[in-house]
C-alpha cells in the first residue's frame, strides 16, 4: 500500500521526506513526515465501507467543527480542491466488471500532537485527575452534539443512520454478531433474544431530541491531550444517531472497571456543562452499553487481521453479562 500512497501524493501540493505506517484498522494509515517531523496523516480508505459522498461529508463536518472552535485535524484538499483522490490499484483492469475493486479513495488530514486521553486516564495517579479526564471527555462530546444540532448541513451531505435496523437489524452496520461460530448454543440464543428486544426498544426511541450527527467512536483513545488543547480524531464511523450512544461508547472500554459508576457520574457532569441531559436520556446509556457490547463482537469477527479468535472470548463474556443484566432489569 505504500506505493499507492506515494502515487496518491502526486495529487497534493505537499513536501514529504518520508512516510511511516501508522495503523491498518478501518483504513490503511501512513504518517507523512516533513523536514521538521510528522505533519500530515494519509488514509487509504477501506473499500465498501463509505461512498465517496459519505467521505466528502465526513470532511465537511470536520471542517465545520473546526470552524466552531472544536479541535479536529484539518483536512487537506488536493491540487484540484477535492477532499479525496481516487487512486488505481496496481495492475487494475479498467475493463473488469464494475463490482471489481479497481481503486481506493485516499484522503489527507493534518497531524495533531498529543497524548491519548485513554493513556492520560490510565497513567493518572490521583483519582481526582482520572475523574477530571472523564469530565473533559463528557464536555467535549456535549460541545460536538451542540454544534451538530445547530449546523446547517449542505444539501449533498450524507452519512449512515444508526437506527434500529442499522444497530440491531438483520444486516447490522457492524456485522451479524449472533452468527459467530465461537458462540455456544446458549450464547447464540441469548444474543438473538437481546437483538429482538433491543430492536423493538430502538424502534420506539425518541428521535425528535437527543439525535443528530454523532462521532460514534468517541472513546478516550480517539481524543488527544496537548497542554490545554483537547482534540478529536478518527471520524470514520461518524453517523446520525442518538447522543446517548456516544456516551455509552466512551464508557464501554471501562465496563468491567469497579469505578465505572464514578466514571459515568464524571462524564455526565462534564456533558451537562455544555448540553442538557435529562434523566430519561441519561438512562438510555444503559441500553446503548448493551448495544455497544454486541456490535463490538460483529465488528471484531469481520476483521480477521486483528486475530478475533484470541480477543473475542473475553468480549463475549462481557456481552453475556451486559445482556443478562439488562434483560433482568427490563423484564
Amino acid at each position: 500500500m505504500e506505493g499507492l500512497a506515494w502515487r496518491a501524493l502526486e495529487q497534493w501540493n505537499l513536501t514529504v521526506d518520508h512516510m511511516s505506517p501508522a495503523g491498518s484498522g478501518e483504513n490503511t494509515v501512513f504518517l507523512l513526515h516533513g523536514s521538521t517531523g510528522p505533519a500530515h496523516v494519509l488514509r487509504i480508505h477501506r473499500p465498501g465501507y463509505h461512498t465517496p459522498a459519505e467521505l466528502r461529508s465526513e470532511v465537511e463536518w470536520m471542517t465545520a467543527l473546526h470552524d466552531a472552535g472544536i479541535s479536529v485535524p484539518r483536512p487537506v484538499r488536493t491540487l484540484h480542491g477535492a477532499t479525496h483522490a481516487e487512486v488505481l490499484l496496481p495492475g487494475a483492469d479498467l475493463d473488469a466488471p464494475a463490482t471489481t475493486i479497481r481503486s481506493r479513495q485516499v484522503g489527507i488530514i493534518e497531524w495533531l500532537p498529543g497524548k491519548m486521553l485513554g493513556e492520560v486516564i490510565e497513567d493518572a495517579a490521583a483519582p481526582a485527575d482520572i475523574l477530571n479526564g472523564f469530565r473533559s471527555l463528557g464536555q467535549l462530546i456535549a460541545r460536538m452534539h451542540t454544534q451538530a444540532e445547530n449546523w446547517q448541513q449542505p444539501e449533498t451531505f450524507t452519512r449512515p443512520v444508526l437506527d434500529a435496523e442499522a444497530l440491531m437489524g438483520d444486516s447490522p452496520h457492524w456485522g451479524s454478531f449472533w452468527t459467530m461460530p465461537l458462540l455456544d448454543p446458549d450464547e447464540k440464543a441469548l444474543f438473538l433474544r437481546a437483538k429482538a428486544r433491543l430492536r423493538e426498544e430502538l424502534r420506539v426511541l425518541d428521535r425528535s431530541q437527543g439525535f443528530s450527527l454523532i462521532h460514534a467512536d468517541l472513546h478516550a483513545w480517539n481524543v488527544l491531550m496537548e497542554g490545554d488543547r483537547i482534540s478529536v480524531i478518527d471520524f470514520d464511523d461518524a453517523a446520525f444517531g442518538w447522543h446517548a450512544f456516544d456516551l455509552a461508547v466512551a464508557l464501554y472500554p471501562f465496563i468491567e472497571d469497579p469505578r465505572l459508576t464514578d466514571f459515568r457520574t464524571a462524564i455526565t457532569e462534564g456533558y451537562r456543562l455544555s448540553h442538557d441531559l435529562p434523566p430519561e436520556r441519561e438512562k438510555q446509556i444503559d441500553l446503548f452499553l448493551v448495544v455497544r457490547s454486541l456490535m463490538v463482537l460483529g465488528w471484531m469477527w469481520a476483521r480477521p487481521d486483528i486475530q478475533p479468535e484470541q480477543r473475542l472470548p473475553a468480549r463475549i463474556r462481557i456481552a453475556v453479562r451486559c445482556v443478562n443484566a439488562w434483560l433482568s432489569e427490563t423484564r
